[in-house]
């Protein structure tokens, strides 16, 4: 994980964006993040791959996600057109907060997630000025992520490249904006790993629950306790699948990674 720190003043109202590979645990980050009581957030946002606005209406699906119901965990917003007339992207998130029953406190932070940001992440980071966090697997359990879903070593191998293309393009202009979150850390130490990123966002933790005894978040949120470690993640049967990995896939994967380093 990086240890670079934002000295730009506080993003309102976007706090942060969250991005990374499909299946790298974006979703699971975000929940750590809008565990804060001032920070909310529906599905996948997608809002900065429009060039404007008003735009926005021809981005699918998310302009589709945005009027989804939130039972579904998406943001629920009954008229996009009202938000559409935003005329830049901080009025356009103001817009979200006031039309989204999500935000029951309008003047609260909202988290932008979405993976679909990192193949044109310098494009979307000249369109705000809120800091950037990317999370990422090590290459060979992001891998597995894919493979069980079906994607051949070289699909996988196009989709990894074209993401971290992205990255690489964006560190080179936006080094001080852009957090690398490592998942596995993450994972194993969140007490640690949240601090730090919280701090990058410039958000007080004081007011969320830790319990470290076993290095987990405890959150609540209305007296509800919300567990935000994924269940469908399991490190030591990953951890077993990875040795079952030809040498073949394990050798071309870990030189992909090293390119990246």
């Amino acid at each position: 994980m990086n240890t670079n720190h934002n000295t730009q003043e506080k993003s309102y109202p976007l706090i942060a964006i969250v991005t990374g590979l499909e299946h790298s645990g974006t979703t699971y980050l975000s929940r750590l993040i809008t565990s804060h009581p001032k920070v909310d957030s529906g599905f996948e946002c997608g809002v900065l791959l429009a060039d404007s606005p008003k735009n926005f209406v021809n981005i699918q699906p998310f302009y589709d996600w945005m009027q989804a119901e939130i039972r579904k965990g998406h943001w629920g917003i009954e008229d996009m057109t009202q938000v559409c007339l935003a005329e830049d992207w901080e009025d356009m998130y103001r817009n979200i907060i006031q039309y989204s029953p999500i935000f029951k406190d309008k003047s609260s932070y909202i988290l932008d997630k979405t993976p679909g940001y990192m193949p044109k992440l310098d494009q979307v980071l000249e369109k705000v000025s809120a800091p950037c966090l990317v999370i990422k697997k090590g290459i060979l359990f992001q891998y597995l992520s894919f493979k069980k879903r079906g994607l051949s070593l070289q699909q996988f191998i196009s989709r990894y490249s074209y993401y971290m293309d992205g990255l690489s393009k964006a560190l080179e202009k936006f080094n001080d904006r852009i957090y690398l979150v490592e998942y596995e850390e993450l994972y194993s130490n969140t007490t640690n790993n949240i601090t730090d990123i919280f701090e990058f966002i410039d958000l007080d933790i004081g007011e969320i629950y830790l319990k470290s005894s076993v290095e987990k978040f405890n959150l609540f949120r209305e007296n509800i306790k919300i567990d935000p470690f994924p269940r469908n993640f399991k490190y030591d049967e990953a951890v077993k699948k990875i040795k079952e990995l030809t040498e073949e896939e394990s050798t071309i994967l870990k030189q992909l990674e090293e390119k990246y380093l």
